[in-house]
């Protein structure tokens, strides 16, 4: 029953898999799923990652690379992205989260994956004033490029689903705070436009 069981196993492909919202995934859900687990920087996974995983390096920039990730893939979990708020957008947003995400819309389509689940943000509504409550018919007023990028990814997950048919979801985390890590943005300065959503 244990080898029919993993078969039927939904495949998963986990980009962004050794940031702190993904490595929490994985570890909750590893026995449900069988994952690809993907990320610019491996070397974290391969402490953590049973043999019935697969571990891949992957630019999310790279489309050719895309296309092989999400191979043989059900569902993809796209949390690869830079989370900085005050990331520069030509070092690393365009790269990360414009283009990475756009490739692995495309790649998912083009590999016949089922649905595309889309981590975004609670800061494509950061330009809200605090007093007001955004919801999810309200006009996207992101306050920062990194929230632009958010947007930009809900606007490609929208044109998937109804000019191409691939299933997305879009997800807005509004904080996750990794281990009381110190370094974290949101530890540092908790700006009510960084935690609103």
């Amino acid at each position: 029953m244990t080898v029919q069981r993993s078969i039927l196993r939904k495949r998963i492909l986990l980009t962004g898999a050794a940031g702190g919202i993904g490595s929490a995934f994985f570890r909750s859900t590893a026995e449900q799923y069988t994952f690809r687990l993907a990320d610019i920087n491996t070397t974290s996974l391969g402490e953590i990652v049973p043999e019935a995983h697969e571990v891949i390096a992957l630019d999310v920039a790279n489309l050719e690379a895309c296309q092989h990730a999400c191979s043989n893939i059900d569902v993809v979990i796209h949390l690869a992205a830079d989370a900085n708020p005050d990331a520069d957008f030509y070092q690393s947003l365009f790269h990360n989260n414009i283009q990475g995400t756009y490739n692995i819309f495309r790649a998912a389509k083009d590999q016949r994956c089922q649905r595309v689940i889309f981590a975004s943000s609670a800061q494509v509504f950061a330009g809200y004033p605090v007093d007001v409550q955004a919801h999810p018919e309200s006009p996207l007023r992101p306050m920062n490029m990194y929230g632009v990028s958010k947007c930009f990814g809900e606007a490609v997950a929208s044109y998937f689903a109804h000019a191409e048919g691939l299933s997305s979801i879009a997800i807005r985390i509004g904080a996750y705070d990794v281990r009381r890590d110190p370094s974290n943005p949101l530890r540092r300065d908790p700006n009510p436009r960084y935690l609103s959503g």
